[in-house]
C-alpha cells in the first residue's frame, strides 16, 4: 500500500511538472508528443497443477502515447521523464485436462482467452545522442486501472459436449507494473523524431486476484517535439 501511494504521488507530481514548464534546470528542455504502436504479450506466471495443460501465449496489437519533458545538459547528454497512457494486449490458448474428485480424467477444456490491460505509465530515462541517434535506458512504473478478459472455448465432460463465450471487464486502480525500458531514437527533422522501445515489466500485476503477468511489449512510434 505505501508502495502504491508513492506512485499515485509521483504520477500527479509529474503531471504539475509537465503543467509547468518553467523549471528546467538552466537546461536547454522542450517537450515531446509520442506515439507508438506494435506488439505486447502478458506472459502467464500462474503455477499450474499437474498434469500440466498444454499452453501457447501470442502477441497481440498494442500501443501507447503520451507526452515527455526533456532536458539537454549538452549536445550528447539527454534525459527526462513523461506520462503515458499504454494499451497491452495479448493471447493465451490452452488445453486443460479435467480432473474429477476421485483422480479420474472424464474429459478435457479447450479454450483461448484475450486479454486487454490499461495502464497509466511513468518513464524515466537517460540517453546518450550520437550523430541522429540517441540510445535510452529508461525505468518505467505504471499503474493498471482496466482489465478485460474474452474467454472462448469448447470440451467434454464426463461425455457431455460444451462450449462458451464469456467476457468480462472491470475497473481497478492500484495494480502496479514496473520495469526496464530501453529505447533508440532517430532526428528525422528538428521537428519529429522515429523511435523503436521495449518495456520488460519485472512485476506480477494481478487483476482477478488469481492471475499474475509479466508485461512486455515492442513498439515503433515517432516523436514530435513542441
Amino acid at each position: 500500500m505505501v508502495f502504491k501511494r508513492v506512485v499515485f504521488k509521483l504520477i500527479f507530481c509529474i503531471l504539475v511538472f509537465l503543467i509547468n514548464s518553467r523549471f528546467s534546470f538552466s537546461q536547454k528542455a522542450f517537450f515531446n508528443l509520442e506515439l507508438g504502436g506494435g506488439v505486447g504479450i502478458m506472459r502467464d506466471l500462474l503455477d499450474y497443477s499437474e498434469p500440466k495443460p498444454e499452453m501457447k501465449e501470442q502477441v497481440r496489437f498494442s500501443y501507447n502515447a503520451g507526452i515527455s519533458r526533456n532536458y539537454l545538459p549538452n549536445k550528447y547528454i539527454r534525459w527526462g521523464f513523461g506520462l503515458s497512457f499504454v494499451q497491452i494486449n495479448s493471447r493465451e490458448d490452452m488445453k486443460l485436462i479435467l480432473i474429477d474428485s476421485v483422480g479420474a480424467m472424464p474429459g478435457s477444456d479447450s479454450f483461448t482467452d484475450y486479454f486487454h490491460a490499461s495502464y497509466f505509465a511513468v518513464p524515466i530515462y537517460f540517453g546518450y545522442k550520437i550523430g541522429d541517434f540517441c540510445i535510452t535506458m529508461g525505468f518505467q512504473t505504471a499503474i493498471g486501472f482496466y482489465h478485460k478478459e474474452r474467454s472462448v472455448g469448447a470440451g467434454i465432460d464426463g461425455g457431455t459436449p460444451f462450449h462458451y463465450d464469456h467476457t468480462r471487464s472491470w475497473l481497478h486502480f492500484g495494480e502496479i507494473d514496473y520495469g526496464i525500458k530501453p529505447m533508440i531514437s532517430y532526428i528525422m527533422s528538428p521537428k519529429i523524431s522515429s523511435k523503436i522501445e521495449y518495456f520488460y515489466g519485472r512485476n506480477k500485476p494481478i487483476f482477478t486476484g488469481v492471475y499474475g503477468w509479466r508485461n512486455e511489449y515492442l513498439t515503433i512510434g515517432m516523436m514530435y517535439r513542441l
